[in-house]
C-alpha cells in the first residue's frame, strides 16, 4: 500500500474518531515577499482571485503569478470534492508567515437550485461578491435569497486561523534573515512549518496546506522540494509543496482504528501486515522545505 493511500486511511480515522467533523477549508495564507527582494503584495479587489506581481505593472509576471494560484488550487482541489460549501481563508502575513490580515471567501452551492440557502458563520462585513442577492441574519445563522444560484460572499474575522505558518531562510546552511538573502548568492533552504489550531475531541481537524512559490530561472537554479513538485513555467519555475500539519500526531493517536481499517478491508494476510507495519512507520509531512542554488536571490511569489 503506497503513502497516499496510507494517509487516506489515516484520515478515514481520523474523521471516524470526530465524526461530526465537517470542515472543508482551503488555507491560502498570501506572503509578501518585499523582504526577501520582491514587491509587496496587491490585491485584485474583492470578490475577485487574489493576484501578486514580482513587478507592478508587468503583465508577464502577473501572468506567471496566475499560473502559481493556478496550480495550488488545482492541488488542494481534490480535498474539497463534492462538499456543499467551500471556504478559503486568505491570510495575508509577512516574509515569516506572521498574520496581517484575514479575508475569507465562501462559495455556497445550490445544486437542486433553492430559492434560499442557510448558512452559519460568525464573519463581520458580509458582501456578496459574485451577483446582487440578499440575506437575513440572525446571530451566526444566515438565509441567503439565493433565488436557485450559487452564492459567493466574502467577510473578516478577527478569530485565530485554522492553520498556521512559520518560513525560516537559510543561505548555506546559516539561518538568515529575509532582508539579508535578498541579493545574496549560495544554496538557499526555505522552510515552511505549519501549525494545526483545530483540535477537535483527541485529533485534529484535517487540513492539507498546499505552498506554492514563483522562482526566476534567471536566478534560481536545481530547485527541490522534499514533499511536493517542481514545475517549469516558461522563465520561472514553480514550485508546489504539501503537508498534513496535525495528521502525524493524530494517527499518533488512532493507529489502532488505522490497523482495524486494515483488517477490515484487507485481503492478503501478508500485505495486511505489511500495511500495519508501514502505519507505525510512515512519517506524514507537517512542513516543506525547498532548496536551490541562487544568484542573486529574489523571491517573487509565495501563497499556501
Amino acid at each position: 500500500m503506497r503513502k497516499n493511500q496510507i494517509i487516506a486511511m489515516v484520515l478515514s480515522a481520523v474523521l471516524a474518531a470526530g465524526s461530526n467533523m465537517t470542515a472543508v477549508t482551503t488555507l491560502a495564507a498570501v506572503c509578501d515577499p518585499q523582504a526577501a527582494g520582491g514587491s509587496p503584495v496587491r490585491s485584485a479587489g474583492a470578490g475577485r482571485d487574489v493576484l501578486w506581481s514580482s513587478a507592478e505593472g508587468d503583465e508577464e509576471d502577473s501572468g506567471d503569478s496566475i499560473d502559481l494560484e493556478k496550480a495550488v488550487t488545482e492541488a488542494v482541489s481534490q480535498v474539497s470534492g463534492g462538499a456543499s460549501k467551500e471556504e478559503t481563508v486568505y491570510i495575508f502575513t509577512d516574509e515569516y508567515g506572521n498574520q496581517r490580515d484575514i479575508t475569507v471567501s465562501n462559495w455556497l452551492k445550490n445544486p437542486e437550485g433553492k430559492d434560499k440557502l442557510e448558512d452559519l458563520s460568525d464573519l463581520s462585513d458580509i458582501e456578496n461578491v459574485k451577483g446582487d442577492e440578499t440575506y437575513d441574519r440572525n446571530g451566526e445563522e444566515i438565509t441567503w435569497n439565493a433565488g436557485g444560484k450559487d452564492i459567493y460572499y466574502q467577510g473578516t474575522t478577527t478569530q485565530q486561523p485554522p492553520v498556521s505558518e512559520k518560513i525560516t531562510y537559510y543561505l548555506d546552511g546559516r539561518e538568515i534573515a529575509a532582508k539579508d538573502l535578498a541579493g545574496k548568492s549560495g544554496k538557499v533552504r526555505i522552510r515552511i512549518e505549519y501549525t494545526n489550531n483545530v483540535p477537535y475531541k483527541n485529533v485534529y481537524v484535517p487540513f492539507a496546506a498546499v505552498s506554492g512559490m514563483a522562482f526566476s530561472n534567471d536566478t534560481a537554479t536545481n530547485i527541490d522540494v522534499d514533499n511536493g513538485s517542481v514545475i517549469s513555467e516558461g522563465k520561472n519555475t514553480i514550485v508546489v509543496g504539501m503537508a498534513f500539519p496535525g495528521l502525524q500526531e493524530s494517527l499518533n493517536t488512532v493507529r489502532s482504528e488505522s490497523k482495524d481499517i486494515v483488517e477490515k478491508i484487507g485481503d492478503d494476510e501478508e500485505d495486511k501486515q505489511d500495511t500495519k507495519n508501514r502505519i507505525d512507520e510512515v512519517d506524514i509531512p507537517g512542513s516543506v522545505e525547498i532548496t536551490m542554488d541562487a544568484t542573486d536571490f529574489k523571491m517573487s511569489t509565495c501563497m499556501t
